[in-house]
């Protein structure tokens, strides 16, 4: 029996693909995004309506457990946490009292015949993917880090930029310049972005800020 992972993002899949690879992990499936560049219900983060759209298409007998990774963002743990319990509560054949408490607990729904359990994607208990990627780098960023520049002439303008923003901004710097190689500048948007960038060996996958990741997908893999 296989066990699923919903995800929140395409870059999100990619990047588990790649890390369940690392781990040789092949009983795990990673389920079509929640969220795509098109959907706006998305525009200002993941929904409780669309975390539960995507709970309620899942044929449930046909995995052992499910796992669903979101991200932090700056709600923080616990509140996604929450989120998560009140979309798997939606559920019919989920019992009232059905409760998650922290990451890394599978809890066992009888009547789906099927574990549930649930991953916040953070750095020191907020923040989003590129967050992590971000900190587990393992080229040379000098690209990507240049924009730290950036970042202080906009806040000596009167200007700022969210976080997430940033880090999106840094990741995409790093992909497209930091780690694109020569003989690929001239396919640069199909390969130094997306699934292809995503998936090559450019992070550290032995950094502690993967531990809890790993571990919950070694449990997801038993």
């Amino acid at each position: 029996m296989s066990s699923l992972i919903i995800v929140e993002s395409h870059n999100d899949k990619f990047f588990i693909e790649k890390l369940r690879d690392e781990l040789g992990f092949a009983n795990i499936q990673i389920e079509e995004p929640i969220c795509n560049i098109t959907d706006y219900e998305c525009l200002d983060g993941l929904s409780e309506k669309k975390l539960t759209l995507t709970l309620s298409e899942i044929k449930f007998d046909k995995y052992q457990k499910i796992g669903i990774i979101i991200d932090a963002d700056d709600k923080g743990i616990e509140d996604r946490i929450k989120l998560v319990n009140a979309c798997i509560k939606s559920l019919d054949e989920v019992p009232s009292d059905f409760q998650l408490t922290r990451i890394n607990e599978f809890v066992k729904i009888e009547k789906l015949d099927v574990e549930i359990g649930c991953y916040i994607t953070n750095v020191s208990g907020n923040g989003e993917l590129e967050t992590v990627l971000k900190a587990i780098k393992s080229k040379d960023s000098t690209y990507a880090d240049c924009l730290d520049a950036w970042k202080n002439c906009l806040n000596s303008k009167g200007k700022t930029i969210k976080d997430k923003d940033f880090d999106k901004f840094w990741v995409n710097n790093y992909l497209r310049f930091d780690t694109c190689k020569s003989s690929e500048k001239g396919q640069a948007d199909k390969k130094c972005r997306g699934e292809i960038a995503i998936k090559k060996d450019i992070w550290d996958f032995t950094n502690p800020i993967l531990d809890d990741l790993k571990s919950f997908l070694t449990s997801l893999s038993r």
